[in-house]
């Protein structure tokens, strides 16, 4: 009677230490160098191709916006929300405003892990400006890379809590919490007959060759409808 007593005892404990285990392994913030199934989360988004290039970056209002895209197959995506302002002074003002979140797949990406990059950014189309006329804008982004993002259904979540309104000096944003989520696919890599190996899609030769700047033109930037 002992004996069983302590083996059930045992089996509780077991029951209950091991789900808390994984429970916490899968809610441990993501830091560079970590892998989520095949993909490995990385820092060096500066030359990569954005995220931001197919899906709406855009925080329509305070509150939660969603938005949904497809993705090319690619070897590196940059998933991390970036913010520009007409200047350096202006830029680091509102980042120092605000605080972010970014979660995958329902797992938190440690942030200040990654750290942030500065970047010249060319945009058109910018109140104050002529509709042709290319303004170099002072962009600040997320440095958050994943590397072999894997086929399929993903979601993204970006948080941003403004602590006061922000003047970028193109738009002001007014204080509150903006949560954007893009439901994003990422598209299969093509089957080629010759080999019976994988390439890209269709898509997908319109953006070799072009730098990770020309790309972050494409929409990278934090930016409400007017």
């Amino acid at each position: 009677m002992k004996t069983r007593l302590m083996a059930i005892t045992v089996l509780v404990v077991v029951m209950l230490v091991i789900p808390g285990a994984l429970y916490a392994q899968g809610t441990t913030p993501v830091k560079p160098g970590d892998s989520m199934g095949e993909m490995v989360v990385k820092t060096g988004g500066a030359q990569i191709v954005p995220l931001w290039a197919f899906c709406s970056p855009a925080f329509l209002k305070p509150g939660v916006t969603t938005t949904e895209c497809t993705v090319p197959p690619l070897p590196e995506l940059a998933i991390g929300h970036g913010w520009f302002s007409a200047d350096e002074a202006r830029r680091d003002s509102n980042w120092q405003a605000m605080t972010w979140e970014l979660y995958l797949d329902g797992r938190q990406v440690d942030l200040p892990a990654f750290g942030t990059f500065d970047a010249d950014l060319p945009q058109k189309g910018l109140p104050g400006h002529a509709a042709d006329e290319e303004v170099i804008t002072k962009l600040r982004s997320w440095d958050v890379v994943l590397v072999n993002p894997t086929a399929g259904a993903h979601i993204l979540r970006s948080v941003l809590h403004a602590s006061q309104e922000v003047d970028d000096g193109f738009h002001k944003t007014p204080a509150g919490t903006y949560e954007l989520v893009v439901n994003f696919t990422v598209e299969a890599a093509a089957v080629l007959p010759e080999t019976g190996g994988t390439g890209p899609s269709g898509t997908l030769p319109l953006w070799l060759g072009v730098g990770g700047l020309l790309l972050l033109a494409l929409g990278l930037g934090l930016r409400r409808a007017s």
